[in-house]
């Protein structure tokens, strides 16, 4: 019951001994990836290393070199798979998976809970971890490919290059490009866009305005004007047309409130400021509802899913815009 005898007590010391040489041997040739958890394969592999040199150390039935060949394969097809994933596009989609945003600016992405088969509340308590108690300074949440939740605050996300390889992250900047003239030097003016120049250059006081948070709501109503009107005119080439009319209509509708949004913020002379935060409150109310349309939509139709996180964006930064006005 106690023991089967010595020879099995000394059979574990030697053969562990030299199974832990040999491991350590191993993973010091093959280097730290091999033993890094950055997605769920790499889980797999450690687990099975694990299992492997359990076997090795109570199972009679095998050999120190079976066993040591086993750990050498696993070890080397870690390191084979390493390599190829790290080199080849195709690789590494086949061998892991795609981070998924799960909330972006403070709003639950339903359908990409439902396909990850993640709960809100399970999203919620990875926020309470983090120290985040209020959706609204939560950015985004990713479901990592290692099964983990990252958690990114608003003033944490930045210009969002981290998160380029991310699912339902629209790949379009949030910024305008600016058109530079080659011929001159870069100057700090011409580190501006064309909104923050133009409001630099207005003879009439803004009023107490943070320049910064107009020009960046006036060029996010700008970005939306454009994804909204790209996103109607991509629904319409669509096989199911018959069930996005809704979502045509409310983008066509979205790029008006958003381009005349823009006009009216870039006007300065004779300021109305009830006027004003009507607009906003208007642009708010449009944007929410583009991007709940195009949200639904956003499994199948990826222009959807861009245009959703535009929409999100710019309601967002109208949102800000009009607290900071009062």
């Amino acid at each position: 019951m106690w023991s089967d005898g010595w020879s099995d007590v000394v059979r574990v010391l030697v053969i562990g001994a030299a199974a832990y040489a040999t491991l350590v041997v191993l993973l010091r040739l093959s280097g730290k990836r091999t033993l890094a958890k950055l997605n769920a394969f790499d889980l797999v592999v450690t687990v099975a290393v694990g299992s492997t040199l359990a076997t090795i150390l109570l199972s009679s039935e095998v050999s120190y070199v079976e066993g040591a060949a086993a750990l050498a394969l696993l070890v080397a097809l870690q390191f084979v798979a390493a390599l190829i994933s790290s080199r080849a596009r195709a690789a590494r989609m086949a061998l892991k998976s795609t981070p998924t945003l799960l909330v972006s600016h403070g709003r639950f992405r339903d359908d990409a809970l439902r396909r990850q088969r993640v709960s809100a509340d399970e999203v919620r308590q990875a926020m309470r971890s983090s120290g985040f108690g209020d959706l609204a300074g939560v950015a985004a949440v990713v479901l990592e490919t290692d099964g983990s939740l990252s958690v990114i605050s608003t003033d944490q996300r930045g210009d969002g290059s981290a998160m380029v390889d991310v699912d339902a992250v629209p790949t379009v900047s949030t910024r305008r490009p600016r058109v530079r003239d080659r011929r001159t030097p870069t100057t700090e003016e011409d580190a501006m866009s064309v909104a923050g120049r133009m409001l630099e250059t207005h003879p009439q006081d803004l009023g107490g305005v943070d320049r910064g948070e107009l020009v960046a709501c006036i060029e996010a109503c700008l970005d939306c004007a454009q994804a909204c009107t790209a996103c109607a005119d991509a629904c319409l080439r669509e096989e199911s047309i018959a069930q996005l009319t809704k979502c045509i209509r409310t983008n066509s509708d979205c790029a008006d409130i958003c381009a005349a949004t823009a006009r009216v913020l870039s006007r300065h002379t004779g300021y109305d400021a009830n006027l004003t935060a009507e607009v906003l409150r208007s642009c708010v109310t449009g944007c929410r509802a583009c991007a709940d349309e195009c949200g639904r939509h956003a499994e199948h139709h990826d222009h959807c899913r861009i245009c959703a996180d535009v929409c999100r964006q710019c309601e967002r930064m109208c949102d800000e815009l009009l607290t900071a006005l009062g």
